[in-house]
């Protein structure tokens, strides 16, 4: 009998600290909201310059993806899967966008996300698929140094 009396107190104990939940403030709730708007407005505004062949665009989706502290972490996780179905479509443009920025640090960015994606773009099948078609497109290149040091990077990942 005291062994299923200490079992159901041990039980009942964990069951109590597993459903508390921590009381958030009205005032960071808000602050939440506030920042994932922003982090949304800034994320929509990158995607779209980007896509419209603006490097600024891209590199604001680098900064929001490699700062969770600020946009959030769904954004940073949104932003650089954005950067990689860009890579993909726009292999020149990510080339020569992120050929000027500081190297060590994107380098060890590209090493932490890779070039994988979690959902495949339209007409593409596996993640080989998409993995070849940007070796394909970064082996057309033709670039200065910088442009060709990133390329070879990427094609050693």
């Amino acid at each position: 009998m005291r062994k299923i009396s200490l079992g159901l107190v041990i039980f009942v104990l964990i069951a109590a600290s597993c459903s508390s939940e921590k009381e958030i403030s009205s005032e960071q709730r808000q602050r939440e909201i506030e920042q994932s708007k922003y982090a949304y407005q800034e994320y929509a505004a990158a995607a779209k310059r980007a896509e419209n062949q603006d490097p600024e665009g891209l590199l604001k989706l680098y900064a929001i993806a490699s700062d969770d502290l600020t946009y959030t972490v769904e954004y940073s996780e949104v932003a650089g899967e954005r950067l990689r179905y860009l890579l993909h479509s726009k292999t020149e443009l990510w080339i020569k966008t992120f050929s000027n920025v500081e190297m060590n640090r994107f380098k060890t960015y590209l090493k932490r996300s890779g070039i994988g994606v979690s959902k495949l773009p339209n007409g593409v099948a596996s993640d080989e698929q998409f993995k070849e078609d940007i070796f394909t497109n970064l082996k057309k290149m033709k670039g200065d140094k910088k442009e060709s040091a990133l390329i070879d990077y990427i094609l050693g990942l």
